[in-house]
């Protein structure tokens, strides 16, 4: 998550916090068409159907934001469980 402090660094959560980090990223990301040619690849946080995300995307100029994946938490770092829940990763292939 390149354009926020990581939220996901303590058992707190503070959704107003997350928000922000969404907003900020919402925002940092409708400008990544500034490194035009350049293919961009990180992670955001998201809110999907009430639930806090960390997804990986992809954005290249012609293309836009593409999501690859959607991770609740890994179980082995439990300030990640506090912050995303349930343990699933969902991929999704990106193709160009």
């Amino acid at each position: 998550m390149p354009f926020y402090p990581w939220v996901a660094g303590t058992n707190k959560v503070d959704p107003q916090i997350w928000q922000q980090a969404v907003i900020t990223h919402d925002q940092w990301i409708s400008r990544l068409s500034e490194l035009s040619p350049a293919i961009v690849a990180g992670s955001r946080p998201v809110t999907l159907k009430g639930k806090r995300h960390n997804q990986g995307f992809t954005w290249e100029s012609g293309h836009g934001y593409k999501s690859s994946h959607d991770k609740y938490y890994l179980p082995i770092i439990e300030f990640e469980r506090s912050q995303y829940g349930e343990y699933r990763i969902w991929w999704r292939r990106v193709d160009y």
